[in-house]
């Protein structure tokens, strides 16, 4: 199959062994990489599951990764709302990922939802490789399901709803991330109603 642009484009599926959960990509042969270029790029065979392929019922977790923090928010377990949980510092990844399956564990998660910062024209630049690592790495420590969900806007709109709630500007940046996180779990939410 190809790409408009004539690039190849592949599919992956597969089920989780842990949760039975099944998932599926698109993946254009561009995701690979070769050389040196290969440790910076998509990992092949990581399994990111479509969103509306998560469990059905349960909290989802968010996840709205920055360059120094990691917001994270969650919705309740009937999945009306969606909260800010926590930012987490990501000064060493091992640290960083422990806290956020602590969190993952306590509410009892059934499936992460990652934001997925593409750019305005909606190409994928090298914050997406990014993400792309983090998760890659997340998924290396533990087998859970994970969906990316477009978050161009979410640090915007989160940053413009925080400076109206009159926070101080430390608390602002504290608060920032993980309010972000819940803006693309809320648009999530949005997209898994809509669905027929």
């Amino acid at each position: 199959m190809l790409e408009p642009d004539g690039s190849s484009l592949l599919f992956c599926r597969g089920v989780f062994p842990k949760t039975g959960s099944h998932f599926s990509e698109r993946r254009s042969a561009s995701d690979y990489a070769i050389g040196k270029a290969a440790s910076r790029r998509y990992v092949p065979g990581m399994p990111v599951v479509d969103l509306f392929d998560l469990p059905a019922k349960g909290v989802l977790i968010g996840l709205d990764p920055g360059t120094k923090t990691l917001g994270v928010a969650a919705t309740d377990p009937s999945r009306i709302l969606a909260s800010p949980v926590e930012t987490i510092p990501k000064l060493k990844l091992a640290p960083s990922l422990e806290r956020l399956f602590a969190i993952y564990d306590e509410r009892q998660g059934v499936g992460l939802v990652v934001g997925l910062p593409l750019n305005a024209d909606g190409s994928q630049g090298p914050r997406v490789q990014s993400v792309r690592t983090l998760v890659s790495n997340l998924l290396k420590q533990r087998d859970i399901p994970v969906a990316y969900e477009d978050e161009r806007y979410s640090t915007v709109s989160a940053d413009e709803i925080v400076r109206e709630l009159s926070f101080t500007e430390q608390r602002r940046s504290d608060r920032i991330d993980a309010m972000a996180a819940a803006m693309i779990l809320r648009t999530a939410l949005k997209r898994l109603e809509a669905r027929p």
